[in-house]
């Protein structure tokens, strides 16, 4: 029958969206697991420039304690000093407890036993210092790489298939059927015969109106995956040019912040060794000090979002 038929090809294309049900789950893992990898890598970073931070800190407040003692300067630099290092210290114990939380939850995405040690072994500087607008400008968006746009493109060959069954209907069902049998004890007349061949057609007549409505309701339904398979497309093409466009002021960001951390630092070191000379304040050196961190904090957050941003155009590619 052309039912019959029709269900051989449309076995096939099932197997093709369970296939693209497969991919497109391994593709959001990996997104995921690429986007908590980096969020690990900056944390770390961060938690290494604070503790560099509080190591010059706790060096500085040495020295400020030792020239309170010989009346140099007030108890009360003193004091701003070591708010300044405790407020480091919690800054610092809050990220690491951070550390182990993202780290464990890379461990579930990856399905590993959280009592495993997991070693990153790339750098945020390698992974951040490979992307370049450049590299990214020069690919060009292709609709029918991204995997959700390729499950709709099957949805609608099912489409076809359904609306392909129900016209089947029409059409004669033709049945053959070929019986040979063999008798042990064979009598001398036996007028029954070894070979059978049957055949028989049914040809559908009226049905008063049933399949007629049926095929009108798979040609709608059929009508309707096209048409959303045209807005997915359009809409996949607008979600580029915005992740595009994030892209470019993440970039812009990640380079602006980079030279923020250069000039934060350098004014970091003079400050200190003016108030060391008695020519700046305690509160000068920890607003300073605050606003090197403040910088060093914006420049993870750029870098975080330059990887995630770029991971999402790849992901709308099809080329993570």
């Amino acid at each position: 029958s052309g039912e019959y038929l029709v269900g051989l090809q449309a076995s096939k294309v099932f197997f093709l969206m369970s296939d693209q049900s497969r991919i497109k789950t391994e593709i959001d893992l990996k997104e995921s697991v690429a986007n908590t990898y980096s969020l690990v890598l900056v944390l770390e970073q961060s938690k290494l420039t604070l503790e560099q931070s509080l190591d010059n800190l706790n060096k500085t407040l040495v020295e400020m304690r030792e020239m309170y003692n010989q009346g140099f300067i007030e108890n009360t630099d003193v004091d701003q000093i070591e708010l300044t290092t405790l407020n480091v210290t919690n800054s610092l114990n809050s990220i690491s407890r951070q550390v182990k939380t993202t780290m464990d939850l890379m461990k579930f995405q990856l399905g590993m036993p959280y009592e495993n040690e997991l070693v990153l072994t790339d750098s945020l500087g390698s992974i951040a210092g490979g992307i370049t607008m450049e590299s990214v400008m020069e690919k060009s968006f292709d609709v029918n790489q991204n995997i959700n746009y390729q499950i709709l493109q099957t949805q609608e060959k099912l489409g076809v298939l359904s609306l392909k069954r129900e016209k089947s209907t029409y059409l004669p069902n033709l049945a053959a059927v070929y019986r040979h049998s063999e008798k042990v004890n064979q009598p001398a007349f036996d007028f029954a015969p070894k070979d059978v061949f049957q055949l028989s057609m049914n040809i559908p007549i009226f049905s008063s109106g049933q399949r007629n409505v049926k095929v009108q309701q798979r040609q709608l339904e059929l009508n309707k995956i096209v048409n959303t398979r045209d807005n997915v497309a359009n809409g996949l093409k607008l979600d580029y040019n915005n992740a595009l466009n994030e892209m470019a002021t993440a970039y812009e960001n990640y380079l602006n912040n980079q030279k923020n951390i250069d000039l934060t630092s350098r004014i970091y070191e003079k400050t200190l060794i003016k108030y060391k000379e008695g020519l700046s304040t305690s509160l000068d050196l920890t607003n300073v000090q605050n606003q090197y961190l403040q910088a060093q904090g914006d420049y993870y957050t750029a870098v975080y979002t330059l990887i995630t941003t770029k991971n999402k155009l790849d992901k709308l590619n099809n080329n993570l």
